[in-house]
């Protein structure tokens, strides 16, 4: 019936794209010509389905969900580096030098989200002084940019030079979560 997943197992089972006798045929055609040897499709198809995949974080949800998501991929970022540190997972040199490029983009993507409409709402932890004290919000936001660009220029290749980088990094947090952000709870 149209609308309803199929019942047999395998990518088309799964997948909710479509309606009817089309539902899910993109991903079974992606899954099947992945399956094929055919390496000149392989890269576009990838491709694509990794576009899908990214394309809904990007679209812009308002300023205030905007700046969650991005404090909680930097959660994420963080949790993965302090295990790295720690020792608890291997380090990964590629890995860190995402990490510290996922920052550096996000510090530079991160003061748009705090438009004057977005002072109250959605459950933000936003202090006023980011709005009451402007010159000190754009300071932060301007020492965190160029704290996060530097680290990540860094590229470092062992756990120790990930630590003095990272800790370049992790300096900023203290001080804006403190003076710019509501603790909630």
């Amino acid at each position: 019936m149209p609308g309803q997943t199929q019942s047999r197992p395998g990518p088309r089972a799964i997948c909710t794209i479509g309606s009817g006798r089309a539902r899910g045929l993109c991903c079974l055609s992606a899954v099947k010509a992945l399956e094929k040897d055919n390496l000149m499709l392989r890269p576009l198809i990838a491709a694509a389905i990794a576009a899908t995949a990214i394309l809904p974080t990007a679209v812009t949800a308002g300023p205030i969900e905007d700046r969650k998501a991005i404090m909680k991929a930097n959660g994420r970022d963080t949790k993965m580096a302090a295990d790295m540190l720690k020792g608890a997972v291997p380090f990964d040199a590629a890995a860190a030098n995402k990490i510290l490029a996922n920052y550096a983009a996000a510090a530079k993507a991160f003061p748009a989200h705090f438009p004057a409409n977005s002072k109250t709402g959605g459950e933000t932890e936003a202090a006023p002084a980011i709005w009451d004290k402007p010159a000190d919000w754009k300071a932060a936001t301007a020492k965190f940019q160029a704290d996060t660009a530097a680290a990540a220029a860094l590229k470092p290749g062992d756990a120790a030079g990930f630590g003095k980088a990272f800790g370049m990094v992790t300096a900023n947090c203290k001080s804006c979560h403190e003076g710019f952000r509501i603790k909630k709870g």
